[in-house]
């Protein structure tokens, strides 16, 4: 439902930057990556995205694990796909956290939602977004 932007991958690369622990498998040469064009998501939830970040760069920071790799973030049925490999129990749970809040949050702005089928779509967005993303009818 929300475009990619320039603007959204900028804002991506800079959470990315900000916690390179968690990222350090998406830098941009890399070009296999699944994040090398950012996070596929609407802007409202970039801030979850970036507590969801700083709190596991903090338990990385507490115990390393070295295979630990973000594979991608992106929206899907509504809901937070923050997809890793790596990982351990602390984190998952941390991840599992956030999907819980991405479900009550808008997509688009960030305010209280749920999810939704808008024209056959699932999605997680308020009213207003919803009318500004929305092609206009004929």
């Amino acid at each position: 439902m929300f475009l990619q932007t320039p603007e959204s991958r900028c804002a991506a690369m800079r959470v990315m930057q900000a916690w390179p622990q968690v990222y350090r498998s998406a830098c941009p040469s890399n070009s296999a990556s699944l994040l090398s064009d950012g996070f596929r998501c609407g802007p409202g939830w970039y801030p979850l995205i970036e507590r969801l970040s700083a709190d596991i760069a903090a338990i990385l920071d507490e115990m390393p694990v070295p295979a630990f790799r973000v594979l991608q973030v992106n929206q899907k049925f509504g809901g937070l796909r923050f997809r890793v490999t790596g990982s351990n129990e602390r984190i998952l749970n941390r991840i599992a956290k956030a999907q819980v809040e991405a479900a009550h949050t808008c997509e688009g702005c960030g305010g209280p939602s749920r999810i939704r089928s808008v024209d056959m779509w699932l999605t997680t967005s308020c009213d207003p977004c919803i009318e500004r993303t929305r092609p206009p009818r004929r």
